[in-house]
């Protein structure tokens, strides 16, 4: 897979590294404003300002939902297609999805649940704890694709008892989603799935259109235009962090094996061209 944005430099010490690493976090003035202009136009126009950006943006030019939501057969298509062509990959698929579920539905069992009390008469306190009614998934896939974000978001969700999850992503260089993306989305048996990126796709999420429902939370990796819309967005709907770029810090020393470091180190730089693998 090439890498045309890899750029290798040598640092010569700790300072040099957390000067470096406070230069990426900040999300510039530039960014922020874009972005709040197509937050604002989408929240206020609805589908015609939504369709707008789809096209100068995702280069789908969208006159209706259908437009931009993938069909049933598509995504029913590649369920169906995926394991002929990529045989060891959709089994190992399967096996990320087998443990992601026991790990959660674990998780779901350890953890605290709904409770109350009657300290006196006629009063009772305590939690009430309940799935959301609606989420909304981002998952990238315009200049790379990460199967894996689509599991480690849907499937807790799934365990959770979350009753509807939408998704975006963002076609690729064919105009449409790549089907291994709509095979993890089938075997999830995820339907509601839109070729939307970028802030127009939080934007969707956050308030909804004429005839798509917003959702109570926003989950999902995404690149500097997606963190700074969720950063926007937060307090109109939930969100799960402001994640990324990607980083990793390695110490090594002659035992370690490069290969394996060289694995980690380009399994997070491939994720965004501001991400960071230190070593």
């Amino acid at each position: 897979m090439p890498y045309d944005f890899l750029k290798i430099q040598k640092i010569s010490g700790i300072f040099e590294i957390e000067d470096f690493l406070n230069r990426r976090t900040r999300i510039n003035s530039e960014v922020l404003e874009s972005v709040s202009k197509i937050i604002d136009d989408i929240r206020v126009s609805g589908q015609e300002a939504l369709f707008k950006y789809c096209s100068k943006y995702d280069g789908i030019n969208a006159t209706c939902v259908d437009d931009i939501k993938v069909a049933l057969s598509e995504i029913e298509k590649a369920k169906k297609n995926i394991p002929g062509r990529y045989p060891e990959l959709a089994r190992a698929i399967e096996v990320a999805l087998t443990n992601l579920q026991h790990y959660h539905n674990v998780q779901l069992e350890k953890e605290p649940k709904s409770w109350n009390i009657e300290p006196g008469r006629g009063k009772k306190l305590g939690q009430l704890l309940m799935p959301l009614e609606r989420v909304g998934l981002y998952i990238p896939g315009g200049r790379f694709l990460y199967p894996s974000s689509i599991l480690m978001a849907a499937v807790p969700a799934r365990a959770a008892g979350v009753k509807e999850i939408a998704v975006c992503s963002p076609p690729g260089a064919s105009g449409k989603i790549d089907s291994l993306l709509l095979y993890i989305f089938a075997i999830l048996g995820i339907d509601e799935v839109y070729s939307v990126g970028g802030a127009q796709a939080v934007a969707l999420f956050a308030y909804g259109t004429e005839n798509i429902k917003k959702v109570d939370k926003i989950a999902g990796p995404g690149n500097i235009y997606v963190t700074a819309a969720k950063k926007i967005v937060y307090g109109d709907v939930g969100i799960d962090s402001l994640a990324g770029p990607s980083e990793v810090l390695i110490i090594a020393d002659s035992a370690a094996k490069p290969a394996f470091i060289a694995a980690d180190l380009l399994s997070q730089s491939e994720h965004d061209p501001d991400s960071s693998s230190i070593l």
